[in-house]
């Protein structure tokens, strides 16, 4: 492994609170969403995608090598070895060796924790729009005739449809791209898989594999 040229020259300088700007792991980029981590001046650090704290342990740095060991609290299979680091004004890099791939880790220091798109999600949207030129959405999509969707906290989603028809799931956000998977509590019912996007108060649910956006009004 290639040692960086460092300028760190106090364990104070990395304390603070970074986000992930981008992860590669050999070739493949695998950025996580909204990714942070909190390092704090008695040594224990802590992380998560968004609004969601999903890690924490304790973080060491060897000032001569500039390893940067992380020993997670509830990760007892992690055994990979420490990041070599390197950081310049409030930007900072880690490298190191997993499984004989090269995992490279761009990082910048922020203010405040980064929303993620689940976090936007979670509420009531109301049924605006629907662009479906191919009329798709009848023979593939539980969501057909929908007139209100809601996200809830614990992952649980609620939907009415027209007639009265109610139907519900869990939700679950991709770790590294903008999809959101709808597992329906009815087992005939196959995933769903939509991007999300919003503008002010609307939330545009566009089909991952198809042509179809439906848009919806935050009302919560």
């Amino acid at each position: 492994m290639v040692l960086l040229c460092c300028v760190i020259t106090s364990k104070a300088q990395i304390e603070g609170l970074w986000s992930v700007i981008d992860v590669t792991v050999g070739e493949e980029i695998m950025t996580p969403t909204a990714k942070w981590t909190r390092f704090k001046a008695d040594g224990s650090y802590e992380s998560g995608n968004g609004w969601q704290k999903n890690s924490e342990g304790n973080w060491s740095l060897n000032k001569e090598t500039m390893e940067l060991t992380l020993d997670e609290t509830y990760d007892v299979y992690e055994d990979a070895p420490p990041f070599i680091i390197a950081q310049k004004a409030n930007t900072m890099t880690w490298i190191r060796m997993e499984h004989g791939e090269k995992v490279k880790v761009n990082l910048e220091k922020i203010e405040e924790i980064l929303q993620a798109p689940c976090d936007k999600l979670v509420g009531i949207g109301e049924f605006k729009s629907i662009d479906d030129k191919e009329n798709l959405m009848e023979r593939t999509s539980q969501l057909y005739g929908i007139n209100q969707i809601r996200f809830r906290w614990d992952k649980v989603f609620n939907a009415q449809l027209e007639e009265g028809k109610k139907i519900g799931g869990f939700w679950r956000p991709h770790p590294h791209k903008n999809k959101t998977t709808l597992m329906f509590f009815d087992e005939n019912f196959a995933y769903e898989h939509w991007k999300t996007e919003f503008e002010h108060n609307k939330l545009i649910f566009s089909n991952f594999y198809q042509p179809v956006t439906i848009t919806f009004e935050k009302i919560e």
